[in-house]
């Protein structure tokens, strides 16, 4: 710049300039002008002289420090220009990196499409099995209904069977005390039939021993013959009436069996279903006893007639 202070020199170009100007506009004074004026011009050109060299030693410093500036504004400035080239090929880094990010999550988008695909189709059949599963759990649960209905039905019946059968025992035990109130009857029957026997063998022996006594026995047989008759007809009444006991015996042992038949037709179904009923084995046993022991009192009874 035209008006910069020279650092290495003493005066300022603006300052010499000014100088020549004067020496130049000296010269024809030279010739007109006293040498005091010359000397008070040298005087104020020295005195601006020193004044500019002060100035320049002043101004030096600040110019050290701008030039100083001005370097250190120059290092920075390659220090930018250097960064920029390695920021340059970091963003060349990044960029490959972000492309190779880029490829990859590509890839990984495409594999969770496919993921996705899969899973969708996984989640319907899933929720086509739930549909099957709530199905069968209705059906289930329809079946345990019916079930647990069945059962309070099955219950209701073991309760009416269990009553039955104690009644049956109950008439089991009544039929066990007639039969043996039957073999004590039996057994007096046949000792007073033993006893009829041998007295009408008696009072024959009497008839004929009174018969060959002529006539005079002839009233004595008749009331004897009377008496014998009525002892006879007597016994027979006897035996009708224990014929009709064991004709009723009978109906009641064959009613007894069929209801035992029926009872035991009962604990076979309900055998088939998982339940058993022992008591139900012990009553038929029971009634086969009771009925056989009834028909050989029967028959013993009528073989001694």
């Amino acid at each position: 710049m035209a008006d910069e202070v020279q650092v290495n020199g003493t005066v300022s170009e603006k300052d010499q300039q000014a100088y020549e100007e004067d020496e130049v506009a000296a010269k024809p004074v030279e010739n007109g002008e006293s040498t005091k004026r010359l000397k008070e011009q040298v005087s104020d050109l020295l005195s601006k002289i020193e004044t500019l060299e002060s100035e320049n030693r002043g101004q030096k410093k600040p110019i050290e420090n701008v030039r100083d500036a001005e370097e250190a504004a120059k290092a920075r400035l390659e220090e930018l220009h250097r960064e920029m080239d390695r920021s340059s090929e970091a963003s060349k880094l990044v960029e490959e990196e972000s492309n190779r990010a880029l490829h990859i999550i590509t890839a990984r988008a495409s594999e969770l499409e496919i993921e996705v695909s899969r899973l969708q189709h996984d989640l319907i059949q899933v929720m086509a099995e739930r549909d099957d599963i709530v199905a069968e759990l209705k059906e289930a649960k329809d079946a345990y209904q019916q079930l647990h209905q069945s059962s309070q039905e099955k219950d209701a019946q073991i309760r009416n069977l269990e009553k039955e059968n104690d009644s049956l025992m109950e008439q089991y035990g009544k039929e066990r005390e007639e039969l043996l109130k039957f073999k004590g009857i039996v057994g007096d029957l046949k000792r007073e039939k033993s006893e009829k026997e041998g007295e009408v063998v008696r009072l024959l022996k009497q008839l004929e021993e009174k018969r060959s006594n002529g006539a005079e026995a002839e009233k004595g047989w008749t009331e004897e013959q009377k008496r014998l008759n009525d002892l006879l007809m007597a016994s027979k009444a006897r035996e009708t009436e224990l014929e009709e006991k064991l004709f009723n015996m009978e109906e009641e042992r064959i009613e007894v069996e069929k209801r035992a038949l029926e009872l035991e037709k009962s604990r076979a179904d309900l055998k088939e279903k998982g339940i058993k009923f022992p008591w139900l084995a012990a009553a038929a046993a029971s009634t086969g006893t009771i009925a056989a022991a009834a028909f050989m009192v029967y028959l013993k009874y009528s073989r001694q007639k």
